[in-house]
């Protein structure tokens, strides 16, 4: 560990850290979530001023958007302890910032005792439009480290990750490159010339794909409407939007108007006779969309599961006016 260099011993603290060691201290004597909670939000607005600290002579950087969590997907990391945010001054890149407490040398399990110095912290962005998994063992762009309470400890990672920041901010489409190629921060070199290129060919595919998509899941579409046609006109169906990010898309709801179970049932199903479909156009129309997806070397993922949910006739009602009021009725 080292010593911060006596001007930065000498800057003074920006940020709302007083009492924060306290309160810190205070929560894990009574292993109160909502301690951990403050605690990491206050430590947060830390870190954004110590990111401007190490770059104010260049630019200010202004942090947006900000969200706290408590988890990542079904992982329960404790209240506040994963944050999401935007830098204004880098477009397109949405960053992280994940907490841990860490466990002291005293720490059992039956006494659960905590630093209360320092936190663990790991920071990370990615570029927005190409997440796939936004956590940090999936980025290219990321600093595992601590947090010192007391800034006179320094470590150096908040710093290490305002030059990712700075980087990204002055060079955009060598960010852009490294980030997509997965090429390390500090090794790999490309030309900004050549990292343009290969970022104007990029979004030029992806509004290629787009495109794919939109015609494909309209194609579906038309082909579910075919399939249930006779359903819908006499509103014993409908189709549901659950929006882009979600897989499948779009949901087939259908009335259950007998004393059957409600549930999922396959739309193909040959020994359903009430509900059995056109399988051999249902395959046709999956293949016509992959196959065109396949030209432009671009995976398609099917907006429909070969299937339909089977809801009480009451709920039925209520769930297609909550599509509607929210604008996500397939008409």
């Amino acid at each position: 560990m080292e010593n911060l260099e006596e001007e930065k011993l000498q800057e003074e603290e920006k940020g709302p850290l007083h009492g924060l060691i306290e309160v810190y201290e205070k929560m894990l004597k009574e292993e109160d979530d909502k301690g951990f909670a403050e605690v990491y939000k206050k430590a947060t607005e830390q870190v954004f001023c110590r990111i401007n600290q190490y770059v104010k002579d260049d630019i200010e950087f202004h942090f947006e958007d900000i969200s706290f969590g408590d988890g990542y997907f079904i992982f329960a990391h404790g209240t506040n302890s994963v944050v999401h945010f935007h830098v204004k001054e880098t477009p397109g890149w949405l960053y992280g910032l994940w907490w841990y407490p860490i466990k002291a040398d005293e720490y059992t399990e039956e006494n659960k005792l905590y630093r209360a110095d320092k936190l663990s912290m790991s920071l990370f962005v990615q570029y927005e439009n190409e997440i796939d998994k936004f956590k940090p063992s999936a980025s290219t762009f990321v600093v595992e480290g601590e947090f010192y309470f007391d800034k006179k400890y320094y470590t150096g990672d908040i710093e290490r990750f305002a030059r990712m920041i700075k980087f990204i901010h002055n060079e955009p489409y060598l960010a852009f490159y490294r980030e997509m190629t997965y090429t390390d921060f500090n090794e790999e070199y490309v030309s900004r010339e050549e990292a343009k290129e290969y970022y104007d060919k990029h979004m030029s595919w992806k509004e290629r794909c787009a495109e794919i998509d939109k015609i494909n899941d309209q194609q579906m579409i038309d082909m579910v409407k075919y399939i249930i046609g006779p359903m819908l006109e006499k509103d014993e169906a409908f189709i549901g939007d659950h929006g882009d990010y979600c897989s499948p898309r779009y949901e087939i709801y259908i009335r259950n108007n007998s004393d059957a179970e409600d549930g999922c049932y396959g739309l193909l199903d040959p020994e359903d006779p009430d509900y059995a479909a056109d399988k051999d156009l249902w395959e046709k129309t999956v293949k016509e969309c992959e196959d065109r997806a396949d030209e432009a070397e671009h995976y398609w993922f099917c907006c429909f599961n070969d299937n339909f949910v089977y809801v009480h006739k009451e709920r039925f009602d209520e769930l297609k006016a909550l599509f509607a009021e929210e604008n996500r009725l397939v008409k």
